[in-house]
């Protein structure tokens, strides 16, 4: 294939009809253009809000940053380890005040303002700017690593704190959050399922899961690749709604929303591990 080299895995390939396309940077290459990366809708369909893409490998951080200053990212959210296994997952695309404070990716310059601990994740203040241009952009990196390899975490809490925190910050700015894992497909479309189902509850106090991932999947084929990270987003998001429940008390217990069979109390000990029926939508009977 024309773009191999560009690809971190040979067999995850972006979907034609929502890739994500690079307008030329002047390079000589002719695959500057090419980006593995796909538009992901956010809740209701609005369009773009996301940008799942793979992490980033030696010969692709410079498109990775020409996409987010083409498309005007306002964040990234990155939900791997630099190496896991002693395998590279990702290349580290920003500066870090251990080594430089200040890098330069083709035409962007990337600088490191700050950073701030939270738990399981780091979030990141990077400005970055366009050469020959004098406008600087403040952008966000949030930078997840409670995720083990091949499997999700014991605990959903830190995910939900960092889809919480992303949201709040970024939903309503009406330009794209990239995120990426290694390959952008498993916990990246845990990520954006989490987010998209934490609004769908906050608007309509119900949530259709199955929907929310079948409709990522036709703009970025495997996104949730394994059957204990689809169950993974179940728990995530009834542990959003129990906590939204102690602080809400006049909201009535989680059920399904086809058949209103009641899940388990969040209260009773199901050693965390919920026996959802995978197709069903699930909401709050009022």
């Amino acid at each position: 294939m024309k773009y191999s080299l560009k690809n971190r895995y040979s067999d995850i390939l972006p979907n034609a009809k929502s890739i994500v396309s690079l307008r030329g940077d002047g390079r000589k290459d002719s695959s500057s253009k090419y980006i593995n990366a796909n538009f992901i809708r956010g809740y209701d369909g609005i369009p773009d809000q996301f940008v799942a893409t793979q992490g980033p490998l030696p010969c692709t951080v410079i498109d990775f940053w020409h996409m987010v200053w083409q498309y005007r990212a306002t964040a990234i959210v990155m939900i791997t380890k630099l190496k896991e296994k002693n395998r590279e997952k990702c290349v580290q695309y920003w500066p870090s005040p251990g080594t430089t404070t200040q890098s330069v990716y083709g035409d962007i310059t990337v600088t490191f303002e700050s950073e701030e601990h939270r738990d399981g994740y780091t979030v990141i203040s990077l400005n970055i700017s366009h050469k020959g241009q004098d406008e600087h952009r403040k952008i966000l990196h949030y930078w997840f690593t409670a995720w083990p390899d091949h499997h999700v975490p014991k605990s959903c809490t830190q995910v939900v704190s960092l889809a919480e925190e992303v949201i709040e910050s970024h939903q309503h700015t009406g330009l794209p959050i990239v995120v990426h894992c290694s390959a952008g497909r498993g916990r990246t479309g845990c990520f954006i399922a989490i987010f998209n189902g934490i609004v769908q509850i906050n608007e309509d106090n119900r949530v259709d899961i199955l929907k929310i991932v079948s409709q990522m999947r036709i703009q970025r084929g495997g996104m949730v690749a394994k059957d204990h990270q689809y169950k993974f987003i179940y728990n995530a998001l009834h542990e959003y709604w129990s906590k939204k429940l102690q602080l809400s008390p006049t909201l009535s217990r989680f059920s399904l929303d086809d058949d209103m069979t009641e899940l388990s109390d969040p209260d009773e000990d199901v050693d965390g591990d919920y026996s959802y029926t995978l197709h069903h939508a699930f909401s709050f009977a009022e």
